[in-house]
């Protein structure tokens, strides 16, 4: 993907903020759109920050696993499954909990392929865009 990739919103490359009650210390990105399109920028820029000597905590779904699994060998790299896109109210419990954990392991930047927006879903969307503060990846 290269190291120029383009966050909707963000003028800036990610960086540390002040926390809020939906906001990790860690820049976090969300990935939309097309499942197999939005996953695919999420592991390529996961490789440009990782190769910049950065520390990198993805938080995805059970159904992104086998392609996360190229990262995995990456010291600077933690891999969070939250649960399953079939399984929205089990994301929800865990979503708040993983970003905490997240920050207290100094993640320098967290990438969150999204959820889908049925149901439920719809609110832990709204919740990650809120976490993203403008840096969402649309394909």
């Amino acid at each position: 993907m290269g190291a120029d990739y383009r966050i909707a919103g963000c003028a800036s490359s990610p960086s540390r903020r002040s926390p809020s009650p939906f906001s990790p210390r860690a820049a976090l990105t969300l990935f939309e759109g097309q499942a197999s399109a939005a996953l695919s920028s999420l592991v390529g820029v996961a490789r440009d920050e990782l190769s910049r000597g950065r520390s990198v905590a993805i938080i995805a779904a059970e159904e992104d696993r086998g392609e996360l699994t190229g990262l995995a060998s990456d010291p600077k790299l933690v891999v969070r499954v939250i649960g399953s896109q079939d399984a929205p109210a089990l994301v929800a419990t865990r979503l708040y909990a993983t970003l905490r954990e997240l920050d207290a392991a100094g993640a320098d930047v967290i990438l969150v392929h999204g959820f889908r927006e049925d149901g439920l879903g719809a609110a832990v969307q709204d919740r990650l865009r809120r976490a993203a503060a403008g840096r969402v990846v649309r394909t």
